[in-house]
């Protein structure tokens, strides 16, 4: 009897699978496009946004592989292997320390989950014909203009910068990475007509304005290292190009710090904090992470096999306090968070949390780089943005934890899926020139640039 029900449900799933294939990748082309071009617009003005998205994605990945039969994915090479170990890494290191410490609580998944939630997101990306570099092309100077209106319309009632749910260095970071992205994507396709090259431009500059008022020093150090990676690729073969390029970045640099008094009056702060620190003086912002570094430092000489636990650095740091190794500032401030991602997993997971954060960043570079030599111009373009995208988060992440916040851990394992999977596509790329769903927008940039002609 239950063989006899198996059977009848079997032939029941199959019976759906033929009547919705045909016009399964049309519809699934649709939706993920659709989705693609709203997420970058809700991260920083809509809660949650970028989350929903990115959960949409998940369960429509897993309907669609469903479907068509996982066993007919196309099949994978050594680097999708290695980009699919790699986002799995963070939850294997925290699985492992919990077994360890005996100790084992599902919120310390939350977070590492994103990472490997986008395995399926890429899996699907990697082999459909969808129109992803449209719809991010659109979706990344769109988003820097939401987050900026939501930061005017909606601000904080907590900080100077910021929307109703993000800090101010973190939204000073996820608008200048949309900035890079708005600046890396042009002429990704073709030649972008003048109204969608002003639309990029001016989301990279609304990116860079944002960070500016952020006042995030780390988000500033990041500009002239993209800059100059970007000017490498872009201008390659073309030195007199680069020298220009070149001195119009020292120029713009000079003149932000004579013409804007966020930018001065920053430069004036971190220099007088390291003057200081040479002095003994350690109670500055500089001074204090330099003493929650070295806490945490000291945590991972004591536990360098599986760290202090994913829960665990709290207790660590109130034993270190009251043995008078830290004082009370740095404890409250090291509780908050540990100011650079690498030692933050490194102090909690140990040398498996080392390993497995280096590879979220290490990994996809290193596909990214590989990329840039592609003769496809979609994909040597994707290649670029996405290696620029992870060197911004990469920096970003030496003064401030980034993935601590689940929203910008969704923002960085989505965008390096999305990218990754257009560096690495692997059906005919004619696919990847189709029309997105926000087809109507691109005939109205059209229409302008017609008549601006």
């Amino acid at each position: 009897m239950p063989s006899e029900v198996y059977r009848i449900i079997g032939s029941r799933i199959d019976q759906i699978k033929m009547n919705y294939s045909g016009d399964l990748d049309h519809q699934t082309k649709r939706l993920v496009s659709c989705l693609l071009f709203i997420y970058p617009i809700l991260l920083l003005s809509v809660r949650d946004g970028a989350s929903v998205c990115f959960v949409l994605l998940i369960v429509v990945s897993s309907c669609y592989f469903f479907m068509k039969d996982w066993r007919n994915i196309v099949g994978w090479s050594q680097g999708d292997i290695g980009f699919a170990v790699a986002m799995f890494g963070l939850i294997g290191a925290i699985l492992v320390s919990d077994a360890f410490h005996r100790s084992f609580k599902l919120s310390s998944l939350d977070g590492a989950s994103r990472f490997l939630f986008s395995i399926p997101i890429y899996s699907l990306l990697r082999q459909m014909p969808l129109a992803v570099p449209r719809s991010l092309e659109y979706g990344f100077p769109l988003g820097a203009l939401a987050g900026l209106l939501t930061s005017i319309f909606f601000p904080s009632i907590h900080w100077v910068v910021g929307t109703y749910f993000v800090d101010s260095i973190r939204f000073g970071g996820a608008s200048l990475a949309l900035g890079f992205l708005s600046l890396a994507t042009i002429n990704w396709t073709r030649k972008d007509p003048p109204a969608m090259l002003a639309l990029k431009l001016g989301g990279f500059s609304i990116g860079l304005y944002c960070a500016i008022h952020s006042a995030a020093r780390g988000a500033w150090v990041s500009i002239p290292v993209i800059l100059l990676i970007l000017g490498y690729y872009k201008f390659e073969g073309k030195r007199r190009a680069k020298h220009v390029a070149a001195m119009v970045s020292v120029v713009i640099a000079l003149a932000s710090y004579q013409l804007v008094p966020q930018v001065r009056d920053r430069i004036a702060v971190t220099q007088s904090e390291f003057t200081s620190i040479l002095t003994g003086h350690f109670d500055t912002s500089i001074g204090i992470r330099l003493q929650i570094w070295g806490a945490a430092i000291q945590l991972i000489r004591e536990n360098p096999i599986a760290g202090v636990g994913p829960t665990g650095l709290p207790a660590a740091l109130r034993a270190m306090h009251q043995s008078g190794a830290i004082d009370d500032c740095v404890l409250d401030l090291g509780i908050a968070e540990t100011h650079n991602e690498i030692l933050s997993h490194t102090v909690k997971l140990g040398v498996l949390g080392l390993l497995a954060i280096l590879a979220i960043y290490l990994v996809p570079a290193i596909l990214f780089a590989a990329a840039t030599s592609s003769s496809d111009q979609i994909k040597r373009n994707a290649g670029v943005t996405g290696m620029l995208f992870v060197v911004t988060y990469f920096i970003f992440g030496l003064t401030v934890e980034t993935f601590n916040i689940k929203t910008f851990a969704t923002f960085y394992a989505m965008t390096v899926a999305c990218l990754l999977a257009v560096a690495r596509y692997s059906a005919p790329q004619a696919a990847d020139r189709a029309d997105p769903p926000c087809g109507r927008l691109e005939t109205a940039f059209k229409a302008s640039a017609s008549g601006l002609r």
